[in-house]
């Protein structure tokens, strides 16, 4: 798979895992999280071909192998969920801060710029999973699929 359809379709993937994971919040905090989700997917997607540059179909070692991704898997399953509540408590006391007219209209500003990007980094985590997983799921459709640890271990 070239660069581009990886990064599209990790930041689809991204996109995908976070509208399911925001549900319950209102719309616009979900899209949102959602945005977050979608550049976390491109991240994700792009990391594979950053830590091992696809210079011949034998650069799959480590960062494109099926232990990576368990890892990725693993990690992101482990601390989403926390990662998410805590993003979003932290941007709910942001935008009540940007509400409250005892603040200057500069720091009700900072604030509510603030609770966008907490939100941002609330899909983010989950987005950045579904990005590399997504990757290596296309680069185990071709022929060289992938390694299980590392092509020069096994």
């Amino acid at each position: 798979m070239n660069g581009k359809t990886h990064k599209t379709v990790g930041v689809v993937a991204g996109a995908a895992v976070a509208v399911a994971r925001s549900g319950g919040q209102k719309t616009w905090k979900r899209a949102v999280e959602v945005v977050g989700g979608g550049l976390g997917g491109y991240v994700g997607a792009s990391l594979p071909d950053i830590l091992e540059p696809a210079v011949s179909p034998h650069h799959r070692n480590v960062g494109h192998s099926v232990s990576a991704g368990a890892i990725v898997l693993a990690g992101a399953s482990k601390l989403a969920g926390d990662w998410e509540r805590s993003c979003r408590s932290k941007a709910d006391e942001l935008f009540a801060r940007s509400d409250d007219e005892s603040f200057s209209d500069l720091e009700r500003l900072l604030c509510g710029i603030g609770g966008i990007l907490l939100l941002l980094l609330a899909g983010l985590l989950s987005g950045f999973a579904a990005g590399y997983i997504s990757h290596l799921a296309l680069d185990a459709t071709t022929p060289k699929s992938l390694p299980l640890l590392s092509c020069s271990l096994i």
